[in-house]
């Protein structure tokens, strides 16, 4: 006897079912239950809460539930001695091997059949011609009949191979296995001939559609079970054709009695507004009058905001009207785009979730260690051995031979190491260079070897091995499944981090030791290389899904508008009801597209439905998710797509809001209608709703979040928040607490290097060393390390010839550029791991620098034989400890040139080792608790005495990129590093006078050995630049090196401006005007520190100009924190070229003493008062001011 139930959604023909089965197992039979694979779960809870409800929790022991996979399995072990069963991961390992096979010859598909994901793509369009009840044969026999299935040669082409194939495929497969998808045409044969269907009472439940083996086996279910019931929702009666697909499959069940007549009334006590929506939607009668207050539309502006209302709406349901939130159920259709947002949303408002929606397993990090490992075994290279050293669940052994996880510090160190010295694949096998190198760079060598032997060496013995087998040809995927399965577990303790691990760690691990098991089955005699056993397992991972239990009772349904269904739900949320998501217009074909797919129906080869049927059946599949719920139903959407792309609402919205006017499209964003009190509903949802009005004007709103949050016992949060919500521009909000900032920028010492950075930008020395986030790079022939090669080169071979100065000025430029090649390999060896461990083209490329250290080494040449200054000090540092005396330049003995060979008197030989002196940093007072000293290194001092007996110094630095001085831009913090060092020094030496600052471009060249060669590096950029403070002496000095120098460098014909030799005037300041730029550098600096450490980090570049640099500089042009910093070029200062003026006065006028008594030191004499101009009084500065002179834009 066989019973159809069909009804409309309203009636509850799946309890019509239930009582049917309650009254069976009542009556003493057992119930056999057929339900799909995903509501076998639910479908138990139901029928226990049921037998409960009757008073006879008992009878459910009478009750099997089972999917027809499982049914069909017994069947067919009952009655025939069936091999076993294949699953998909055995599937794809099969048709891995019959593509390779060297039966199959393949000319359409030969160049797609070895790319990732053919192997499961074809298994797919397997499954769709078994499903369709198309076996091989059948195939290949219409292939070979006299008139061709289709028309199309491209088409019939592509059949032609995926039937060889599926030929090969499926003789492999039968040798070993069974297809499930086979089983249940077996299953289906057995039954029609045995009596396995008599004395059972079997029950059919949740099905929207079946495939051609399934309605085969249920059809011999119907014939000669003693009772089979089966219920759908269809209504036969309904004009829409949304049941078409169904009621096609009924008439196939019930035979000659067709479609009973649907149960309309609503015994499901469905909402009335549910109940109208289901049965006006896609068609052309309007219902203005009905009361559709349970249906609501919702838009939002993206799928985020969307997720917010969903659990913010849940909460209340819960809250204020007493639902359960296992009564609610969230139906996505597009569950890849909704998963991510809906975790968050629904843990911000501590909604508990159960995902019903299977997740991939290919990006897990347990299957990213396997899949890591195979790949550095196939090819070794470094970002392949990093990925695998990066692996969460990698597991290395300790000291004692336990296992342990290697820390983050460790995989830094490592990766580090690596990128740092651009290493290789090849390089990675042996031993790392520890030495040579910096104490930095020593530190994280020897960590950085550690993680190499505990995980590196072991992978590179195993792929040993791997090559050897391969050579020998025994290389099966048998002994490598075995051989990585035994390295998993005896080299990366797998066993340990699953058993450590959370979120379904175990569950996971099963499905790939599937895979392992499947592949050395499958191809246990087949040999097969590291590459194709990482393809393969990648493909396979890339179609396993990992579905997880539910872990709570009460809890709310995420899942899918297609397969997800549940018993007992009040309330559905239609989340993403966009145009083209739903109703879903998506299909698969496998390796078809739907247009062949159309064509080969049309040739009698249907292997999917034709694009009428789909419309159909996707709204049959729409119906069921708008009819779930009973009380309330949802549609949301949003505008935005997680990539930003426009979206537009579904067609089942339009036609909602056009037949029924009285439902209005709500927007989640109205404050009128979801306030802050709709989405404030949990402390973290309270919080995220407070930061949501980051720069809100609306000050009453700001100021009732946070009052509530105050009430709540979180105050603290909004005043952390209240100081970014500022009216001023988004650079100003970077500030930290005084306590904050001391403990961030611990330590007494800042270098005049890190100094410069600070005043040119706040925010960027804030993020370098505050947090120490820091770019890292790469050891190459461009940066600072080649930069600081370039300068050893310069300090060893001055220092080496600054007593034999006359020495230096013989030596040719051949000789300097053999000198320069030894201190470059001696830089190397000591700071660069050495030549031989670096690769061809970065020691081509250092190497010749030893070219340009040439070049600059012939202009110091011409230099010095020029002037009056020689070098004194090399690399001195300011810092605590020994003082280093200036020597004493004594009366200067007759000759062209002075030289340094006459200098005595010092109790150590020049140059002054300089390693065990240092000069006493400046000291700023930042406030009672903190002292900051101005630490660092200078390049190179100079030092002459003039006629008069006055002694003077300058400060030398080297800059490979170049480098202008300007007055304007040191009274802004910028460029003063040089002028700090000189003034703690003359400070440290008050016995010599200031002379200045100069820098030495030492930027790379290839000008020609030639007299004309000289000429040519200082028209490349090799101008001297710097300041000169101008007395007679100086003066003297200057002039005579521009005459001297001019001389030396032109031939007959050559021209070069004198001026361009010296100093720009604007950058030499007399004496007086010196002491007070001193003031003022020193004053910017204590400015700076304080603002500093009172936590000011705000994000106010200084923008200045520089000679030979086009347009406004500022750091945001090469900075790596603009991204965050908020600034995005739009704020800044800028320097004010008056400044100079007015601060220090008229630059480049001399000065002129006052009439005084003759023995009235020079030194003493006051300037010449400039004239006052009118200006405006300065504010004075608090905390909110900007900290510079100057405009800000």
């Amino acid at each position: 006897m066989t019973e159809v139930i069909t009804g409309r959604a309203c009636a509850d023909v799946t309890g019509r079912l239930y009582d049917r089965i309650i009254s069976t197992v009542g009556s003493g039979c057992e119930a056999t239950v057929i339900v799909p694979d995903q509501f076998v779960f639910e479908t138990e809870r139901a029928l226990f809460r049921k037998c409960s409800e009757s008073g006879h929790t008992e009878l459910f022991q009478r009750i099997r539930v089972r999917t027809i996979a499982r049914i069909s399995d017994e069947i067919v072990n009952r009655y025939g001695s069936e091999l076993p069963p294949a699953d998909d991961i055995t599937k794809s390992v099969i048709m891995y091997r019959a593509v390779r096979s060297r039966n199959v010859e393949l000319s359409t598909l030969g160049r797609i059949s070895r790319k990732p994901g053919f192997a499961p793509g074809m298994v797919q369009t397997v499954s769709l011609f078994k499903t369709a009840g198309i076996d091989a044969a059948r195939l290949s026999e219409k292939l070979l009949g006299d008139m061709p299935p289709v028309e199309s040669p491209a088409l019939l082409a592509k059949l032609k191979d995926i039937s060889a194939l599926y030929t090969e495929y499926d003789q492999i497969l039968s040798n070993h296995y069974t297809d499930k998808l086979d089983v249940t045409m077996r299953a289906a044969d057995y039954a029609s001939r045995y009596d396995w269907c008599s004395g059972k009472q079997i029950f059919v439940d949740g099905f929207n559609s079946f495939s051609g083996s399934q309605l085969m086996l249920l059809k011999t279910v119907s014939e000669r079970a003693d009772y089979a019931c089966f219920a759908f929702v269809c209504d036969k009666n309904d004009e829409r054709d949304i049941f078409r697909t169904i009621s096609a499959d009924i008439d196939a069940l019930s035979g000659e009695d067709g479609i009973p007549e649907p149960i309309c009334e609503n015994t499901r006590g469905m909402a009335t507004g549910i109940v109208r929506a289901s049965e006006h939607i896609w068609s052309n009668t309007p219902d203005p009058e009905a009361d559709m207050s349970s249906v609501r539309v919702i838009r939002a502006d993206d799928v985020y905001g969307e997720m917010d209302f969903i659990a913010a709406e849940i909460k209340r349901l819960v809250s204020e009207e007493g639902y359960r939130y296992g009564e609610i159920a969230v139906l996505c259709s597009t569950p890849a785009e909704h998963r991510t947002p809906a975790e968050s949303s629904f843990a911000k408002y501590e909604i508990p979730l159960f995902c019903d929606i299977p997740e991939v397993i290919l990006n897990a990090p347990l299957t990213n260690l396997i899949l890591s490992l195979l790949k550095a075994l196939d090819e070794p290279s470094a970002e392949n051995l990093l990925s695998y050293v990066r692996s969460s669940f990698l597991r290395v052994r300790g000291d004692k031979g336990e296992f342990r996880a290697l820390s983050l510090a460790d995989i830094d160190s490592f990766d580090g190491y690596i990128f740092r010295w651009q290493l290789h694949g090849d390089q990675l096998q042996s031993e790392f260079t520890t030495d040579k190198m910096s104490k930095e760079d020593c530190a994280q060598a020897e960590r950085a070897e550690q993680v190499r032997i505990a995980a590196i060496v072991p992978v590179m013995q195993l792929r040993d091995d791997i090559r050897e087998k391969s050579k020998a040809h025994e290389c099966t995927g048998a002994w490598l499944s075995e051989r990585i399965c035994s390295f998993l577990f005896t080299e990366t303790g797998i066993e340990q981090a699953v058993l450590s691990s959370e979120n379904g760690g175990s569950a996971l691990w099963d499905i790939l030791v599937s895979i392992f098991e499947a592949i050395h089955s499958a191809l246990s005699d087949e040999e097969i290389s590291v590459g194709d056993y990482y393809a393969l397992f990648r493909d396979i991972c890339s179609q396993a899904e990992l579905a997880k239990p539910p872990q709570l009772v009460d809890c709310v349904i995420l899942g899918d508008t297609g397969r997800t269904r549940a018993d007992n739900i009040k309330a559905a949320f239609i989340a993403g009801a966009c145009y083209g998501m739903f109703p879903d217009e998506s299909s698969g074909c496998g390796l078809f597209s739907e247009y062949e797919a159309e064509l080969l129906g049309d040739s009698d080869i249907k292997i999917s439905m034709k694009q009428e049927e789909r419309y159909h059946y996707n709204r049959y599949q729409a119906y069921r998710a708008m009819t779930l719920a009973s009380d309330r139903l949802y549609l949301t959407y949003p505008s935005l797509s997680t990539a930003c792309d426009t979206l537009t609402r579904s067609e089942v919205i339009n036609d909602l809001l056009e037949l029924f006017p009285q439902i209005h499209e709500e927007y989640a964003g109205d404050e009128a209608r979801f306030g802050d009190a709709f989405y404030c509903r949990t402390a973290n949802s309270l919080r995220a709703r407070y930061a949501s009005l980051f720069g809100d004007k609306d000050a009453r709103r700001r100021s009732t979040l946070k009052r509530a949050l105050e009430l709540s016992g979180d105050g603290s949060y909004a005043k952390r928040l209240e100081r970014l919500v500022l009216e001023r521009p988004a650079a100003y909000r970077h500030r930290l607490s005084p306590d904050t900032a001391e403990k961030l920028f611990r330590g007494n010492r800042v270098s005049a290097t890190k100094l410069e950075g600070l005043n040119k930008c706040r925010f960027e020395y804030f993020c370098k060393y505050g947090l120490k986030v820091r770019e890292r790079r790469t050891l190459n022939a461009a940066n600072s390390e080649v930069g600081s090669a370039v300068h050893y080169v310069l300090e060893k071979t001055l220092s080496e010839y600054c007593t034999r100065m006359k020495e230096f000025f013989r030596l040719t430029r051949e000789q300097l550029t053999d000198i320069s090649s030894k201190y470059l390999q001696e830089y190397a060896d000591l700071h660069m791991g050495g030549s031989e461990n670096r690769t061809l083209a970065f020691n081509y490329m250092y190497n010749g620098l030893a070219t340009s250290c040439a070049d600059l080494l012939v202009i110091l040449q011409n230099e010095f034989r020029s002037r009056e200054y020689r070098p004194v000090l090399f690399e001195l540092q300011f810092s605590d400890g020994n003082k280093a005396e200036l020597p004493k330049i004594n009366d200067e003995q007759t000759g062209e040139q002075i030289t340094l060979d006459d200098l005595s008197d010092h109790p150590e030989p020049l140059p002054l080792k300089t390693n065990s002196l240092s000069v006493a940093p400046l000291r700023i007072k930042v406030n009672d608790r903190i002292t900051v000293a101005i630490t660092g290194i200078v390049d190179r001092a100079d030092m002459f005495r003039s006629e008069g007996g006055n002694e003077y110094i300058r400060i030398v630095d080297y800059k490979t990129g170049g480098h202008a001085f300007k007055l304007s831009n040191a009274l802004y913090g910028v460029n003063t590093q040089m002028l700090v060092y000189l003034i703690a020094l003359t400070d440290a030496n008050p016995q010599v006078t200031p002379g200045g600052v100069s820098y030495l471009t030492a930027r790379m060249t290839d000008a020609a050995s030639t007299p004309a060669g000289l000429l040519a590096l200082l028209t490349k950029g090799h101008y001297p630049s710097g300041m000169c403070i101008k007395d007679d002496d100086t003066r003297a000095e200057m002039e005579q090196f521009a005459e001297r120098y001019a001389r030396a460098i032109l031939l007959p014909g050559d021209d070069i401006s004198k001026k361009k030799l010296n100093p720009r005037e604007d950058a030499q300041p007399t004496p007086s005007q010196f002491r007070k730029l001193r003031e003022e550098i020193l004053s910017q600096t204590e400015s700076v520190l304080r603002r500093l450490y009172n936590g000011d980090v705000q994000a106010v570049p200084t923008i200045y100009t520089e000679e030979g640099k086009a347009g406004q500089q500022r750091s945001c042009l090469y900075c790596r924190y603009k991204g965050v910093c908020g600034n995005q070029d739009s704020h800044g200062v800028i320097v004010d070229e008056g400044v100079t003026e007015r601060k220090l006065g008229v630059i480049g006028v001399d000065e002129e003493p006052e009439k005084s008594p003759e023995n009235k030191p020079l030194d003493e004499a006051k300037p010449e008062i400039a004239p006052k101009t009118k200006r405006r009084r300065k504010k004075p500065a608090d905390d909110d001011d900007n900290g510079f002179i100057g405009s800000l834009i």
